[in-house]
Order: C-alpha cells, then sequence, then structure tokens
C-alpha cells in the first residue's frame, strides 16, 4: 500500500524554516509591489494626496492620485482619515475617476490581509491543520485518524467511528495530512479599513484619482498691521487652521470662503496659520466722531485707519487683534476704529429757534413741531493737524448744514449727517446744522391733575 509520507518533528522544524524564507521573499514584493490577497481578489493601491482646498465655511476637499490598476476586482486604499469620513450626517462625496473603469462608486469598506506564521514545532504545525483530516501518531504504538481539533494543549481527533481521542500535543511524533498537503504555517486575517472599488476595466492609460470632503477642517481669517510709513500700511491675512491635517501638510493647498468661491493659492500649509497675503495698501489716519441723537450719550472720538482695497480681490471679515476688520471689496475701504482715545475734543449744543403745535402727527397724539440750530465744535490739542471723520444721528428733517454735510444711511435705516475735514493744529472746527421735528407734546396741566383709577 502507498501512502503519503509521516511528517516527523525534526521534518516540521526544516519544513518552518523554508516557510519563513519563502513569507520574507514574498513580504518584500508586497511593499515594493501591490499587496494581493488572492482568496479575495483584493489590490491594495498607493495613492497620495496632490491638493487640498480648505473652505471657511466648514470642510476640506483632499484630491488625491493613485497608480492604475493591473486586474480587475476590488481595489483598496488605506491610511485616510476614515473616523472623520464616517461621521454621521457627513456625505464624504468621494470619487473615483475614471469612472468608466469601475462597476459603482466607492464605498468604505476593509481590507483583508492574511498572513502566516511559520510552524516551529508540533504545536505549531497542529494549530496550522486544525480542522483537517489527518492521520496522527503519539508514541510508537498508537495512531488515530479524524478531524484534527484543539483545546489548549491536547489535539482532539474527531474519529469516523463518533469517538473523539485527547492527545496532549507534547505527545504527538508524527502527522501527516489525509485531505491535502501539510501546512506549515499558522494563518491570521487582519482586517483594515479601507476606500474599496470594483475595477472592471484596466484598459486606460492614466492613474487613478480619487477625492472626499473632510467635514471637520476649516479655516477662518486672521488680520495683521504694521503701519511704518505715513501713507502706506502692510497688511496681512493669515489662515487660522482648524482641524487634523495629518498628512497633508506640505500637499499644495487652496483657502476659499466657500466652495465655488475664489481662493487663495499655496505651496503647502506647513505653517501653523499660512500667509495667504501680506501686501503694502494705502493708508489713511483719521479720528473718527461719533455723536448720537441722545443729550446723555457722550460723543466717542478715537483714532481710525481707512485702508484702500487695491489689491483685486475681496478682504473676509476677521479680527485684527481687538478690532473687527471689515469684509472689503476689490476697490473697497475699510475703516478700523481703534480703542485708545484721540487727542480731539468735542463740544456740542442745541439751541431752539421756534415751538408750535404740529398740524399732523403720525399716531395721533399730540406733536409740537420744533425748529432748531445744532453745533459740534472740535478742538484740536495735538501739535499736527488731524483728519476729523464726523458722524452725526439725524434728528429729524435737516434744513441745512454748515459745511456740507453728507446725508446717508447705515444698515438698520438708520440716517446720520457726515462730514470730512482737516482740523489744525491747536485750532477748532464749527459744525452746524438747522433742522425740523415733531417732538410728543408735553401733557395738558388739566391731564397732570387727573387722578388715574387703580
Amino acid at each position: 500500500m502507498q501512502g503519503k509520507p509521516f511528517v516527523s518533528k525534526t521534518e516540521v522544524g526544516q519544513t518552518a524554516m523554508s516557510a519563513s524564507r519563502s513569507t520574507s521573499v514574498l513580504g518584500f514584493i508586497a511593499t515594493v509591489c501591490l499587496a494581493v490577497t488572492p482568496a479575495l481578489a483584493q489590490t491594495e493601491l498607493a495613492w497620495c494626496a496632490t491638493n487640498l482646498t480648505v473652505f471657511a465655511t466648514g470642510g476640506a476637499r483632499v484630491e488625491c492620485e493613485s497608480v492604475r490598476p493591473v486586474a480587475t476586482g476590488e481595489v483598496c486604499w488605506l491610511e485616510m482619515p476614515f473616523a472623520a469620513l464616517q461621521k454621521p450626517g457627513h456625505d464624504p462625496q468621494i470619487e473615483v475617476l475614471p469612472a468608466s473603469a469601475f462597476d459603482g462608486p466607492a464605498r468604505i469598506g476593509e481590507l483583508v490581509r492574511r498572513r502566516g506564521t511559520p510552524a516551529t514545532n508540533i504545536t505549531g504545525l497542529l494549530a496550522a491543520n486544525a480542522g483537517a483530516m489527518v492521520e496522527v501518531r503519539a508514541g510508537t504504538n498508537e495512531c488515530f485518524r479524524g478531524r484534527l481539533k484543539l483545546s489548549g494543549e491536547l489535539a482532539l481527533i474527531e474519529e469516523t467511528t463518533n469517538r473523539t481521542v485527547a492527545v496532549a500535543a507534547s505527545a504527538v511524533s508524527v502527522l501527516r495530512r489525509l485531505d491535502g498537503l501539510l501546512r506549515t504555517q499558522n494563518e491570521t486575517a487582519e482586517r483594515l479599513p479601507a476606500l474599496v472599488a470594483r475595477c472592471v476595466d484596466t484598459g486606460f492609460r492614466a492613474g487613478v484619482r480619487l477625492a472626499y470632503t473632510v467635514p471637520d477642517a476649516s479655516w477662518s481669517p486672521a488680520y495683521e498691521l504694521a503701519t511704518n510709513a505715513p501713507s502706506t500700511a502692510r497688511l496681512t491675512l493669515r489662515a487660522r487652521l482648524k482641524g487634523d491635517f495629518a498628512g497633508l501638510r506640505n500637499v499644495p493647498a487652496r483657502f476659499a470662503l466657500a466652495p465655488g468661491g475664489p481662493a487663495w493659492e499655496l505651496a503647502n500649509i506647513a505653517q501653523g496659520s499660512p500667509v495667504l497675503f501680506s501686501e503694502e495698501v494705502p493708508c489713511e489716519s483719521l479720528v473718527q466722531v461719533i455723536v448720537l441723537d441722545q443729550p446723555e450719550a457722550p460723543p466717542l472720538a478715537h483714532p481710525a485707519l481707512r485702508l484702500a482695497n487695491r489689491t483685486g480681490f475681496s478682504w473676509p471679515a476677521g479680527p485684527l487683534g481687538k478690532v473687527a476688520f471689515p469684509a472689503t471689496p476689490p476697490g473697497g475701504v475699510a475703516t478700523l476704529v481703534l480703542e485708545e482715545s484721540a487727542p480731539l475734543r468735542v463740544d456740542r449744543r442745541i439751541k431752539e429757534i421756534s415751538r408750535r403745535p404740529a398740524s399732523q402727527s403720525p399716531d395721533g397724539e399730540p406733536r409740537e413741531e420744533v425748529r432748531a440750530v445744532g453745533t459740534i465744535v472740535l478742538t484740536n490739542g495735538s501739535p499736527s493737524p488731524l483728519r476729523a471723520w464726523v458722524l452725526r444721528a439725524s434728528p429729524g428733517a435737516v434744513e441745512e448744514t454748515s459745511p456740507t454735510a453728507v446725508q446717508e444711511h447705515d444698515a438698520k435705516g438708520g440716517q446720520w449727517l457726515r462730514w470730512e475735514m482737516s482740523v489744525p493744529a491747536g485750532g477748532q472746527v464749527v459744525l452746524e446744522f438747522s433742522y425740523r421735528a415733531l417732538l410728543r407734546a408735553p401733557p395738558t396741566k388739566e391731564a397732570k391733575t387727573q387722578p388715574t383709577t387703580p
């Protein structure tokens, strides 16, 4: 009778050493080329990020390139931010191109990587062949045939007679496989999160292009300003990054306020807060004066800077230290009001000219029509001329101003008088305006003495 040869303990060690050498060679090939899992027809492809677009409104679009698959079947890409891509409520918007080479969109799945560990002793050899039909010899006379199972240090042989024999693994002297070749390696399956797509055509020439959106990455604008010259200033816009940009710091990046809008382009984002632009811009120093139409509210006078946007692109709103930098379109002017006090004293007074009952009232209540003249006096206490920009809340129907003021409205519908002038060193400038206003009539004597109903 001709049978398959037995494998002794000595042969097990020699076979395991040979398998170890083969595994090392295969591991080197898998590192240099593509890692393939034949049982599942999965191919691991290398990829690299080529472009990054970060949006101030939230989210970052990552564009990547990958090698072309050499065979059809499932292809996988590892080491992507899968936790962020699978965030609840987030659409990662995964794209794989060319679309004709794949049977549908890519999905987040897993790559099954099988690894083999050489069996270096009889216990390892038993573990590698668990579940197979084997012939086991223990000692010199005992021989058992059946399906091999393991339980700790025991080898369990389920014989065809429905009897299970337990043999200590250390007592096994010979092991022979009855249903195939004896396995000399223990195989383990490593499951890794991966981006998975099924390739159906490898005839395209270029590589694969990937793109996905990361939800938690964003940026916000922040400004720096240096006023080293009388009429110009260096304005710097930085991007404050939010989110995890690991592995993307050296990728060419674009910063946009929103999808579809213009963007600033940088070679990389190696800096923590990369500079989007830094340019010399026209700058004018002045004093902003605000006078409200409330006698109890004191006038406000603060130094201010007026920057002209001649850069050709919009400046987004953002902080400049403690000052709010306003959004400014190309050709517009950004006015920055500083917190410190200005060397300009502001005095104001109102002189009533006439008062009479109004012929009409917007709400039916008694009104009086008052005509008055308002005066604002600006006194420069510094040894240098000051450019002043005065805003006075309009008290009513303005009839005349001196010097001529511009009447304008703010975003909330408020009406203002605006003057711009130079106040000489140590000198004064007087502003006047005459107006008519409807005021609530004071209560009559009878109304004052009439008892109220509880």
